[in-house]
């Protein structure tokens, strides 16, 4: 309920050169989209050392997979510099919600995820999504 609030005061906030500009209210719709606690948990997921590792372990040569002081390094940087790309992986959603869906179409996932059966479904999903 406090998060859904939260959420329509947030898009009623919105500037007013955003209010009178449609393409404004459809990025900014976008961008709470993106932000909303479901999408980042499963962003979160995605980018988890063990997603993101997991295909690169399976083909190390046997020296590298048994040298654990090298894997750890090497598993530090490729963390950090995934992590580093969340900014440009974020924009680029927000860049695919705009091309993709209407404003109606967007503040209409908004609304759900708001509600108690949106946030039902958020609540379940993540240990029923394979990224997780």
């Amino acid at each position: 309920m406090m998060r859904g609030l939260l959420l329509a005061l947030a898009l009623q906030a919105a500037p007013a050169a955003a209010q009178e500009d449609p393409d404004a209210r459809l990025r900014e719709a976008a961008e709470a989209y993106v932000a909303l606690p479901a999408n980042r948990q499963a962003m979160d997921a995605m980018m988890a050392p063990d997603m993101v590792l997991s295909p690169l372990r399976a083909g190390l040569p046997p020296n590298l997979a048994q040298d654990q002081e090298r894997l750890a390094q090497a598993t530090a940087i490729i963390v950090d510099e995934v992590q580093a790309m969340r900014p440009q992986m974020e924009a680029a959603m927000i860049e695919a919600a705009v091309g993709t869906f209407a404003l109606a179409q967007i503040e209409a996932m908004l609304a759900f995820h708001s509600a108690p059966e949106g946030r039902a479904r958020d609540a379940r999903w993540p240990a029923r999504c394979p990224v997780s």
